[in-house]
């Protein structure tokens, strides 16, 4: 994955949240098997607490995307970024799980769905204006799985759209 350019981050076990030295044991541990220093981090299952940040701040992390605000709409909540203990935390704009779930959308509305998400955000007050997506594209007989090659068909057609690794959007925050 390295050598394909790829980012790896942490997908931590939501029974570590309240352990740091479980969260430092995971990344050391991953660090070791990819052979590459670890920036960004993820909770399973987007569990979260306020202490987390900090924590990551203290384990050398820069950010976070274990943050979703509410997860029965899509909102501009869930846009943009914050910094919050040293940590660029990236709130999760669009998540398959939840989209089928909790917001039970079809699988045949997606497109119109991230349409929708994308120009909401092109109104926020900035040139800067970030979503996250979180797609869960390896369970491809999962009901939406299917649908991330479509997803990034149609984001690639929009001319202001580029697309980011994790560390890439810190470090053009933090420079700026």
């Amino acid at each position: 994955m390295i050598k394909g350019n790829w980012e790896i981050g942490l997908h931590t076990d939501p029974l570590s949240i309240d352990d740091i030295n479980k969260i430092k044991k995971e990344k050391r541990n991953l660090e070791k098997i990819a052979n590459t220093k670890i920036y960004g981090n993820r909770v399973h299952y987007l569990s979260n607490n306020k202490q987390l940040p900090k924590k990551l701040s203290e384990l050398d992390f820069v950010y976070d995307s274990s943050n979703k605000k509410n997860k029965f709409n899509i909102t501009t909540n869930d846009m943009g970024f914050s910094q919050i203990n040293g940590i660029i935390e990236f709130p999760v704009t669009l998540m398959d799980a939840y989209l089928f779930s909790y917001m039970n959308i079809s699988e045949e509305k997606i497109i119109s769905i991230v349409k929708k998400t994308l120009n909401s955000c092109r109104q926020l007050n900035s040139d800067f204006n970030i979503i996250s997506i979180l797609w869960h594209d390896n369970v491809l007989k999962m009901k939406g799985g299917r649908m991330y090659p479509k997803i990034l068909e149609f984001l690639s057609t929009q001319d202001d759209v580029v697309m980011h690794k994790g560390i890439e959007l810190a470090n053009k925050i933090k420079n700026n």
